[in-house]
């Protein structure tokens, strides 16, 4: 399936490696075209004085270690992005937040939540459907849209002697701001073309 990207349509990945007897780590954060970054977080431990590199730098360093540069953008990943695009065109991160003085909460339906729900499911199903999700694979495209998941791997492993050695890997919330993204106010927040 692939990590879910982006609010740009880009998958960035963290990870972070510990080795506990020597006491050791490597990291890298926000790291794009670059597959298995767990690799990278523990290069970055073995043959730098760094912690973590991040973004374009770390980037370059996976590059320079022999890492093949890749597009981790799966087509089905992709279409769910592209969905989730179509649905929170004037929902998304950029607010305004509850502190904004221009916030407002949402307007209560006239409707039973359950309905309302229901009605909103079946539209992101039959978007799903148009863009060419496959029937068996619409629901849960339409959960991730709805709730955005994180995707956080884990591995500790004890060793003889209680010594540890850990690894964590993740692309992260679904549909994030991307790294590096300024901030700037929704009155210039220009809507992103959608391509099919």
């Amino acid at each position: 399936m692939g990590g879910l990207p982006n609010e740009e349509g880009v998958v960035e990945l963290d990870s972070c490696c510990m080795h506990g007897p020597t006491r050791r780590a490597g990291s890298v954060g926000a790291v794009r075209n670059i597959k298995n970054v767990s690799m990278v977080g523990k290069a970055v431990m073995e043959h730098t004085g760094h912690v973590m590199l991040v973004g374009e730098g770390a980037e370059r360093f996976a590059v320079a270690m022999g890492f093949p540069r890749e597009n981790l953008l799966t087509e089905h990943s992709r279409k769910i992005w592209l969905l989730w695009k179509q649905f929170n065109s004037d929902r998304d991160w950029w607010g305004p937040g509850i502190a904004d003085p221009h916030w407002h909460p949402p307007t209560p339906e006239s409707k039973p939540q359950a309905d309302v729900w229901r009605e909103r499911i079946q539209e992101l199903q039959q978007r799903a459907a148009d863009l060419g999700i496959e029937p068996e694979f619409q629901l849960a495209a339409v959960r991730r849209v709805l709730f955005s998941p994180t995707g956080t791997i884990h591995c500790s492993v004890l060793m003889r002697r209680a010594r540890c050695r850990a690894i964590t890997t993740t692309s992260g919330l679904a549909f994030k701001l991307p790294a590096g993204a300024a901030i700037r106010p929704s009155s210039e927040r220009v809507a992103t073309p959608i391509r099919m």
